[in-house]
């Protein structure tokens, strides 16, 4: 009688356990699976985790914002080059947008040397000269030579006289001003005397 009542206690016990393990099996309890910062509930069974990505990166400066360097930006693939505007320039950038991401857009800055080819100059750009407003040695005009020295400085200089009977005289060789000293004095031709005197920087005859 003891044998018959421990069988049908087991077997009461198994068909309990059974009715419990049967629900949990058709609907499993809901776990917690993540998509970027926000948790929703689902009913997968077994853990599931999605760690948050880094967003893609749409727009790329190649050069930092450097107005001294003619170079471009890349936003959704096409790239944005920049450029002159008079004498400042137009540098393409890359700056937060209304959600947040990075967008291109055009910052202006002015030049203090010019824009060239999309760039900002770094120093004036001048080549060594020298122009004679009297066209050479020529003491009977008064002129004006100048032009840039090789340290791109500016340089002006005009005849002028020291005295009544001399003149100083600027003129230009190889791009490079020069100047001497010629006296105005009489001057024979033939049996013909021609007086001279220095007057507003020229010899001028008397």
């Amino acid at each position: 009688m003891a044998d018959d009542n421990s069988a049908l206690f087991y077997a009461i016990t198994g068909i309990i356990l059974m009715s419990m393990i049967v629900p949990i099996a058709r609907n499993p309890l809901p776990v917690m699976t993540y998509t970027g910062m926000q948790a929703k509930t689902g009913s997968l069974t077994g853990y599931a985790s999605t760690r948050p990505t880094n967003p893609p990166v749409t727009c790329i400066d190649h050069d930092g914002n450097d107005i001294y360097t003619k170079s471009y930006v890349t936003y959704k693939g096409v790239d944005y080059v920049d450029s002159c505007s008079g004498s400042g320039v137009n540098e393409m950038i890359c700056s937060p947008g209304k959600n947040g991401k990075l967008e291109k857009s055009t910052a202006s800055y002015p030049c203090a040397y010019g824009c060239d080819n999309g760039a900002c100059k770094t120093m004036p750009v001048q080549i060594e000269s020298c122009a004679d407003s009297d066209n050479g040695f020529i003491q009977e005009i008064a002129g004006t030579v100048s032009g840039y020295k090789p340290d791109s400085s500016y340089y002006s200089y005009t005849d002028y006289c020291p005295g009544t009977d001399k003149l100083v005289e600027y003129y230009c060789h190889n791009s490079q001003p020069f100047f001497t000293e010629i006296p105005c004095t009489a001057f024979i031709n033939g049996t013909i005397i021609f007086n001279y005197a220095c007057e507003n920087g020229a010899c001028i005859l008397k």
